[in-house]
């Protein structure tokens, strides 16, 4: 049995600024992180020390054809790791990521999320973040850390 309180769904926007992907300020360009691989990849490693799953549910199965090749293989070896996943559709559709969102608030006991504007009307972490509290979720806030404050390795 899996009970609905102790589980989170877990939302975000990029973790760095698109500056940062274009090189500007100076700094060698990366590409910018997925919160949500960062999370997957965070529930993963808290795993070897404490008795967490991780459920992933996705929107489907063709969600990282377009992605970068470094992307498709960090998310290859996140999926091998996960305990359940949950792909919703075959194929893409319009409104396959909203459908993800909908049904990861609907199993979920509370929401985390990194989002830079908590008001943000438009997209998928801020539709979220709308779902989560109309259907009287905590939402959890993490307060993003000013990115000329990180020290990268």
């Amino acid at each position: 049995m899996i009970i609905k309180e102790i589980l989170a769904c877990i939302r975000g926007k990029e973790a760095f600024p698109r500056e940062w992907e274009a090189g500007k300020r100076g700094r060698k360009p990366f590409r910018r992180g997925f919160f949500d691989t960062m999370a997957a990849e965070a529930v993963l490693k808290i795993r070897e020390a404490l008795p967490v799953r991780l459920h992933l549910i996705l929107p489907c199965k063709e969600q990282s054809d377009r992605w970068h090749f470094a992307e498709k293989r960090r998310y290859r070896e996140i999926l091998k790791q996960v305990d359940t996943a949950e792909f919703l559709f075959e194929r893409y559709t319009p409104d396959c990521m909203l459908r993800r969102d909908d049904a990861m608030v609907a199993r979920s006991g509370y929401c985390v999320c990194y989002l830079r504007d908590p008001a943000a009307k438009r997209g998928g972490t801020a539709y979220t973040v709308r779902r989560a509290k109309k259907e009287g979720l905590e939402v959890i806030h993490l307060i993003p850390v000013e990115v000329e404050q990180l020290t990268l390795l």
